[in-house]
């Protein structure tokens, strides 16, 4: 089966795009992770016919979602076994055409190693993006390629990994790391997605560093493709429009409280007695979410309920 993980803009809080990941379903086990089966597939060869349904239902969902006004980019994982074989180019257009899946909105996605291990992919993977499908090179800075891949290889976006993300306001060196990667990705033109992400302060952080995009636990899981639909409805239907949302400033200067419809039911509550863990917990549950797409937290919500205040009651 596939799940969707959405991946935010981080300007706007809306969704742009979701990453399909490939579960397994299993009758005993329940769901089954791919760290658990994918290594078997590679060894045995089956990852290449798994890789093709898994683009061919993702692709046939990116044609679903294809909506005017309101299209969905869909990222698809891509295993080395698939890279290098025999007219892969030619069957993933053949597939997108099938479907009726526009190129453009169809991201595929390579880890460093994938680099490393098939450098003879560079012809498939130039094929396609120049049949106008992006391509997204995954978990950057754990695969140790030589930065010269940017170069050789046609890459679109960047995805910062996970392990400098957590790190992020608590270990300095991947402040710097990320940083670095900012400034190569804007210097080339790339555009970046943090993944992992799963604190305000993540947020604020990537925000500050440039990142536009980002991806975690921090708004939801991975979802069914019904689900994530749903959950993306609700989750912009309750965000303020960004009209109505001051602008966000740096940790340092804290976070300017957003106006609308989550202010005023965050006054409601205060003017009742409600303590700010109540609050937050009312905001939530009615799937409220702050100006930049996160959940309500009591040092968010006291911003806006005692702005000034160093202390608050809770």
């Amino acid at each position: 089966m596939l799940q969707y993980h959405p991946v935010v803009e981080l300007s706007t809080g809306r969704v742009r795009g979701v990453e399909a990941l490939v579960r397994w379903q299993h009758p005993e086990r329940g769901l089954v992770l791919p760290p658990e089966f994918i290594p078997l597939a590679e060894e045995s060869r089956l990852i290449v016919a798994l890789g093709e349904w898994v683009l061919r239902t993702a692709a046939r969902q990116a044609s679903a979602w294809n909506s005017p006004g309101r299209p969905l980019d869909v990222a698809i994982n891509l295993s080395p076994l698939q890279m290098v074989a025999s007219g892969f180019a030619d069957r993933v257009c053949a597939v997108l055409a099938e479907v009726g899946a526009p190129a453009e909105r169809i991201i595929l996605e390579v880890t460093e190693s994938a680099l490393m291990d098939r450098p003879d992919a560079v012809e498939a993977l130039e094929q396609l993006r120049d049949a106008g499908v992006r391509l997204a090179l995954d978990d950057f800075g754990t695969g140790y390629a030589s930065l010269s891949y940017l170069r050789r290889f046609p890459i679109d976006i960047i995805k910062i990994d996970q392990s400098f993300v957590s790190g992020l306001g608590q270990h300095p060196d991947d402040d710097a790391i990320v940083a670095s990667v900012v400034g190569l990705a804007h210097s080339t033109s790339k555009s970046l997605v943090a993944e992992g992400v799963e604190t305000e302060d993540h947020v604020l952080r990537l925000r500050r560093l440039g990142v536009q995009s980002a991806q975690g636990f921090l708004w939801t899981r991975p979802l069914p493709a019904q689900q994530v639909e749903a959950w993306i409805h609700a989750f912009e239907l309750r965000r303020p429009p960004p009209a109505l949302s001051a602008p966000v400033r740096t940790p340092e200067q804290g976070v300017t409280a957003p106006h609308g419809l989550e202010a005023a039911r965050i006054h409601e509550l205060h003017a009742t007695g409600a303590s700010l863990h109540t609050i937050a917990a009312a905001l939530n549950s009615e799937g409220m979410r702050t100006a930049s797409g996160m959940r309500w937290h009591v040092s968010s919500v006291a911003k806006v309920a005692a702005p000034g205040q160093v202390r608050a009651r809770v």
